[in-house]
Order: structure tokens, then sequence, then C-alpha cells
């Protein structure tokens, strides 16, 4: 008899063992299962933390009101040749402005030498963008120091540093759609560049050297009404000088448009009285005006 009172105590004993194991057992199995249907958050597994999306968002943003400065540039050469074989070694012909650029023959010239520096953060942007060597130069016709006007304006002492700016101006995103650009900046005419690594052909055609700006000072601001449709409109000085030769102010606008994907084109426009000031510092009627339509699909 005592010895199956102790069995049976020996039984109850062990059933009571076994079922603090299961209840404890499956405590930890609960545990389990809620830690994996509500993932712990801002955890470390070994030494990987996890970060949700909301963080990584978060610290996207940071980076962005940081700002961030990249420099880039380019340095061209070339070598040209005339089948005319001028005695004069050039391409400026009997005008004396025959080319804009590429001018030298039968010798290896340098363009020019670039270097950009661009600071950008979520609602501005800065462009400084030098440029060194002939083309560089050339595109600064205007404001070549002479004793007497060139291409008709008269410059200067406080423009000699001025010729090594190609570009620089401030953006600022007001909001998605709509931003304002204020400094010295290319011109939105024509399909071609200063820039030679930007051009189709190396030689720039005579439209480009002699009938449209290379660039402008003033204020611009664009309108984006879609991803296929955008406006600017801005007031300049004129064009391709840092000085305005009288009082008069320019007005520039495009219409860009993107009817179908690769196909991008663009209705450009000027109006801008170039005429010299008189000794009074009144401006005669000599207004210039361009109309461009210009266009480009990118096949790939």
């Amino acid at each position: 008899m005592k010895n199956l009172q102790n069995g049976i105590l020996c039984l109850v004993i062990g059933l009571a063992c076994i079922s603090n194991q299961l209840f404890a057992q499956d405590g930890q199995l609960v545990a389990f299962l809620d830690k994996k249907a509500v993932p712990a958050v801002n955890k470390t597994i070994g030494s990987e933390k996890i970060v949700t999306e909301g963080e990584r968002k978060e610290e996207e943003e940071e980076k962005k009101e940081e700002g961030k400065l990249s420099i880039s540039g380019y340095l061209d050469s070339y070598y040209f040749t005339n089948f005319n074989n001028p005695a004069s070694r050039d391409n400026m012909g009997q005008s004396g402005v025959g080319r804009g650029f590429d001018r030298r023959v039968d010798q290896f010239q340098l363009g020019m030498v670039q270097t950009v520096f661009k600071y950008t953060n979520k609602k501005s942007e800065a462009i400084v963008d030098l440029a060194f060597g002939p083309s560089a130069q050339y595109g600064n016709y205007g404001n070549v120091q002479v004793s007497g006007p060139a291409y008709g304006y008269k410059v200067g002492n406080d423009v000699s540093s001025a010729l090594m700016i190609k570009q620089a101006y401030f953006k600022y995103n007001a909001t998605d759609k709509l931003s304002f650009i204020a400094g010295q900046f290319g011109t939105h005419i024509g399909y071609e560049y200063i820039d030679a690594p930007l051009n189709f052909f190396y030689s720039i055609n005579h439209t480009f050297n002699s009938g449209i700006p290379f660039y402008h000072t003033g204020l611009k601001g664009t309108y984006a009404f879609s991803d296929k449709v955008s406006l600017m409109l801005g007031a300049v000085n004129g064009f391709d000088y840092v000085q305005d030769n009288n009082r008069a102010k320019g007005l520039i606008g495009q219409l860009s448009l993107t009817p179908a994907k690769g196909l991008s084109v663009y209705l450009n426009y000027i109006n801008s009285n170039e005429s010299n000031a008189d000794s009074l510092g009144n401006t005669p009627d000599g207004n210039f005006t361009v109309y461009d339509l210009n266009g480009g699909y990118q096949a790939t």
C-alpha cells in the first residue's frame, strides 16, 4: 500500500512537472509568434540595425537639407584643316568673322578647359561654371577689352575676370513645379553649345556663331504644368556682354513639349533692344528678335 501511494505521488509530481514545462514552452511559443507577427523596431540582430522605411526617408531628407557639392569639367583640343589652304592659316575669311570658333588651320589647338562647381540642397542650387582658353574668350566676344566698340559694345576695364565666368547663377525651387534662376546663364536658343562635348559635330554652324546669343544675365522662371509641358519666361540685359549697353531689358521665353517618350520640342523666343544708348542716355529703337524652333529624338 505504501509503495502504491509513493507511486501515485511520484506520478502526480511528474505530471505537475510536465504541465509546468508545457506552460513554459507555450509561453515561449506565444512570445516567438508575437515577435514574428510584430517585427521589432530599431532592434539589432547581431551587429546589424533594422531601419524602418520612415527612418530611411527621414535620413534622405536630412541629406538633401545638408546639401551636396560636386565638381566636374572637361578639356578639348582639335586639329583643323581647310581645303582652301589659306595663307593666314585661319578660317576667318575676308570678312574677318568667318568663324566664331575652330578658327585656326593646320595646327593643333586647345579649345576650352572648363570647371563646374555645383552645390545643391532640397530647395536651391548654385552653379559656378568657369571656362578658360580660346573658345571661352570667343564666347565672350562682347566683353573683350579693346579701345573701341567690339561688335558694337563698349566695355570698361572691370570685365577682365568676368571673361572666365561662363555661367554663374542661383536656382531656387519655390515648389515642385515652379523654379527661378538669377545670374548669368547660357542661352536657351538654338541646339548647339559652346561646350564641345554637348554638340554632335565639333565644328559649330554659322548660325550659332553669328545669329543667336551665347548667354544672358538676368532673371527667369520656369513652371512645369506637367511632365510633358513647361513654360519659361524671363527678363535679361540683352545678350553676350556683362555690362548692358542701354537701359532697355530683353524678354526671353521657351515653351518645352515632350509629346512622346524620347521626343522633345522647344519653341524659343527673345526680343531685346540692342541699340547703343546715345550721349544723353536715351536708347533708340533697334530691336533684335528671334523665333527658334528645334527639337530632338532619343532613339534609345
